[in-house]
C-alpha cells in the first residue's frame, strides 16, 4: 500500500504544480497579483471533484461506498489511470495556452472597458427571459416552487419536466448556456453606472429563478460563485487568500443550506444526518464513480460515437453511454425514463467508443478541443457582440469550468459538437446584434 499511495501522491503533487504554476497566468490559473480568478471555479473539478473524489475513492473503498461492479483490486489501477490521464489533460492546456492561444488565453491585469456592456447584457437577460417563458408554455414547472406548494417529491417534478412536457432537450441545454453567461455578464457589469439598480435586481431574480427551474441542486450555487468572482473584477481589487476566505465563506454557508434544503425535499424520508451523509458522499465520490465502474465494467461500442456527432440525432437514435452507465448500475431495475444518467470523467466515454487506445489519448483530444471551444466563445463576444477582448475573457473564463465540465463526457468535444450547439444558441442574438447595427449606421 505504502508504494501505491506514494504512486498516487506523486501524480497528485504533479497536477498541483501544473494547476497552481503553469498554468497560473492563462485564463485556467489562479494568480491573484493578476487578478485572475478563474482558476478558483476550475478548482471544483480539479481539485474537488477528482483528486478530492480519487483519494476519497482509495481510502474508504468499497465496502463504504455503494458500488456495483467496482472490484477492491482494480480501485489503485482505476485511481492511477484517472491522475494520469488528468495529468496529460493539464500539460496539453499548458502547451496549447501558450502556444497556439496565447493573445487570448494569458491573463493581463487592466481595467475592464464596459463601453457594450449594457446592451449584451440586456440581449442576453431578454433570450433569458424568453428561453423560461417557452419552456412554461411547453409544459415545464418550476421544479422547486412546484414541489414546495404540492408537496410532490423533487425528484418527481425533475422527472416529469424531462419526460413528461414538451421542452426539447436543446431548449433545456439552452437555459443553462444562457443563465451562466448572465450570470457572468452580470457580474462583471455589476459596477457600470449605464444599468439601474432595478435592472441589475431584476436580472440577478432572472438568473435564481432560471438556475433553479429544472430542480438541480448545483446551478443556482454555480452562479452565486460566478456573481461573486465576477464582482471582485467588476471592482477591481486585488484579493489574498484571506480575503478570498472571508468573502467565500457566506457563499459556502449559503450554498451548503440550498444544498441541505433541495436534497431534504427531494428525499423526503431522511434524517438530517442521512442527508448530510448523502451530500458528502455526493461531493466526495458521487462525481466520480461512474469512471470507476466503466473502467471495471468495461462498456464497449463504437456506435457511442454517433453521440458526438452534431446533428446525428435528426437523423438516427443513438445509444447514450451516460445513460447506458446508469442503467447497467443505479437503474438496472427501473425502467429508463425513471432515471437520468451517471457523471463518468471523459475518459469513461472515450474507452467506451474507442477502446484503451482511444481511453489513453482522450486527455490530448479533450485538451486541444477544449481550448479551441473557449477560444471561440472568447472570439464571438469580442468580435461579433462587440464586448472588450478583456471582458469576454473574463465572462467566458468565468463561464468555462460550467459550459464545458470535467466530469461530463467527451462526446461534446470530439467533432466539437457542444461549441456548434453554442454558436447555434447565439445565432438568434447575434441576427439581433446586426439589426440594431444595421439601424444605427
Amino acid at each position: 500500500m505504502f508504494y501505491e499511495v506514494a504512486i498516487l501522491g506523486l501524480l497528485t503533487i504533479s497536477i498541483l504544480f501544473i494547476f497552481l504554476y503553469l498554468l497560473k497566468d492563462t485564463i485556467f490559473g489562479i494568480n491573484f497579483s493578476r487578478k485572475n480568478y478563474n482558476g478558483i471555479l476550475l478548482s471544483r473539478a480539479f481539485l474537488v471533484v477528482i483528486l478530492f473524489g480519487v483519494w476519497s475513492v482509495y481510502f474508504l473503498g468499497v465496502d463504504s461506498i455503494p458500488v456495483f461492479f467496482v472490484k477492491p483490486e482494480s480501485i489503485f489501477y482505476s485511481s492511477f489511470i484517472i491522475l494520469s490521464t488528468f495529468n496529460f489533460f493539464l500539460i496539453s492546456l499548458v502547451f496549447f495556452s501558450k502556444l497556439f492561444f496565447h493573445k487570448y488565453f494569458l491573463v493581463e491585469d487592466s481595467q475592464l472597458d464596459l463601453r457594450n456592456g449594457k446592451f449584451v447584457l440586456i440581449i442576453f437577460s431578454v433570450a433569458l427571459l424568453f428561453c423560461v417563458l417557452l419552456m412554461h408554455a411547453l409544459g415545464a414547472k418550476h421544479a422547486v416552487i412546484a414541489s414546495a406548494l404540492t408537496g410532490n417529491d423533487l425528484l418527481n417534478v425533475r422527472m416529469e419536466n424531462r419526460y413528461a412536457s414538451n421542452v426539447p432537450t436543446m431548449l433545456a441545454s439552452y437555459l443553462k448556456f444562457l443563465y451562466i453567461l448572465v450570470a457572468a455578464l452580470l457580474a462583471i457589469n455589476f459596477k457600470n453606472t449605464k444599468i439601474s439598480l432595478y435592472n441589475k435586481i431584476a436580472i440577478f431574480l432572472l438568473i435564481c429563478y432560471s438556475s433553479t427551474l429544472y430542480g438541480g441542486k448545483a446551478p443556482l450555487i454555480n452562479c452565486f460563485l460566478i456573481f461573486l468572482f465576477g464582482y471582485l473584477y467588476s471592482t477591481n481589487q486585488h484579493i489574498n487568500f484571506w480575503k478570498l476566505f472571508k468573502y467565500s465563506t457566506p457563499i459556502v454557508l449559503i450554498g451548503s443550506y440550498i444544498l441541505y434544503y433541495l436534497t431534504k425535499i427531494q428525499f423526503t424520508d431522511l434524517e438530517p444526518g442521512q442527508v448530510i451523509e448523502y451530500l458528502l458522499l455526493r461531493i466526495s465520490t458521487g462525481q466520480m464513480m461512474g469512471v470507476y465502474e466503466q473502467l471495471d465494467l468495461r462498456i464497449h461500442d463504437f456506435e457511442y460515437i454517433w453521440r458526438s456527432v452534431p446533428f446525428a440525432n435528426i437523423f438516427l437514435e443513438y445509444k447514450e453511454y451516460s445513460k447506458d452507465l446508469m442503467m447497467y448500475t443505479w437503474g438496472s431495475y427501473k425502467d429508463a425514463e425513471e432515471v437520468g444518467v451517471m457523471n463518468s470523467y471523459f475518459i469513461g466515454e472515450a474507452y467506451a467508443i474507442g477502446g484503451m487506445l482511444f481511453m489513453l489519448i482522450s486527455p490530448i483530444v479533450f485538451g486541444l478541443n477544449y481550448c479551441i471551444s473557449i477560444f471561440v466563445l472568447i472570439f464571438i463576444l469580442h468580435r461579433i457582440f462587440g464586448l472588450e477582448k478583456n471582458c469576454s475573457v473574463k465572462v467566458i473564463g468565468l463561464s468555462m469550468a460550467f459550459l464545458f465540465p470535467l466530469t461530463g463526457d467527451i462526446a461534446g468535444m470530439i467533432f466539437f459538437k457542444q461549441i456548434i450547439m453554442y454558436i447555434v444558441f447565439l445565432i438568434p442574438l447575434i441576427f439581433v446584434v446586426e439589426v440594431f447595427r444595421s439601424n444605427k449606421g
